[in-house]
C-alpha cells in the first residue's frame, strides 16, 4: 500500500508543496513487474485544482502466488462495483502478471480511502494471525 494525502486542510495546507515525486517498483528475481510513478509539481500547474474534490490516493498491489485467489477475488469486486458519476470514491483494478492485482484509490477524505483499502485486503488479517489495521486507523 502506497498512498498520498493532501495534507492537513484545517491548517490551509491542501496539496500545498512545490513538489512531490514518488516511484514504486515491484520486480520477481530480475523481472520489472510493476514501475508506478508519481509526479505532482507546482509548475505545471496547482496541484489542488488538478486533484479536484480528492484529499487523498492511493495504489495497492496483491500479488504472489499464495495469494492468486484474493487477487482474483479483489478484481472481480472492483469490477462489480463500477465506478459512480462523482462518487466520494473512485476505484479501478487492473491484472499484474499471472498471480496479482493492482488497486487504485482516488477519494474525497483519507478515512474513506482507508476504509475501502481495508475492505479490499479484508484477507490480510487471517494471512498474518494479526490485524494491522487496528494500529494504523
Amino acid at each position: 500500500v502506497d498512498w498520498l494525502t493532501a495534507g492537513r486542510r484545517a491548517m490551509g495546507e491542501r496539496w500545498a508543496f512545490d513538489n512531490y515525486v514518488s516511484r514504486l517498483m515491484i520486480h520477481r528475481g530480475e523481472r520489472l513487474l510493476m514501475y508506478d510513478a508519481v509526479s505532482l509539481r507546482a509548475s505545471d500547474g496547482d496541484v489542488g485544482e488538478r486533484m479536484q474534490r480528492f484529499d487523498a490516493v492511493c495504489v495497492v498491489v496483491v500479488a504472489g502466488a499464495p495469494l492468486h485467489e484474493h487477487a482474483g477475488c479483489v478484481l472481480a469486486r472492483v469490477a462489480e462495483a463500477g465506478v459512480a458519476r462523482r462518487g466520494d470514491l473512485i476505484t479501478g483494478a487492473s491484472r499484474l502478471g499471472a498471480d496479482g492485482c493492482v488497486v487504485r484509490v482516488a477519494g474525497v477524505s483519507v478515512e474513506a480511502v482507508a476504509q475501502a483499502v481495508r475492505e479490499h485486503l479484508g484477507f490480510v488479517p487471517a494471512i498474518l494471525g494479526d490485524d494491522p489495521w487496528t494500529r494504523k486507523w
